[in-house]
């Protein structure tokens, strides 16, 4: 599917917006009712083409292989010096 910057543009502010709400969720700071009215609110205000699953999951696989990325820089061999 291709999005036009502006579709693009919505697609990732709902899809941000979703996942800070959905964290708030597991952390149980709102209620579950709280987050499907946030989603239904946001799906008023951004419009998402692809219901946020499309970018969730790219930006899901490319947050976990940048972490990969950092635990691989911040492994280091101690030298000891004499």
């Amino acid at each position: 599917m291709k999005l036009s910057k502006h579709e693009f543009r919505r697609e990732c502010h709902y899809t941000l917006t979703m996942i800070q709400t959905r964290r708030m969720l597991m952390e149980k700071t709102i209620s579950n009712r709280e987050y499907w009215r946030m989603d239904r609110k946001m799906k008023m205000k951004y419009k998402p083409v692809s219901d946020g699953l499309i970018l969730e999951y790219n930006l899901t696989n490319s947050q976990e292989r940048a972490s990969m990325q950092r635990g691989k820089e911040g492994q280091h061999v101690d030298r000891k010096t004499d």
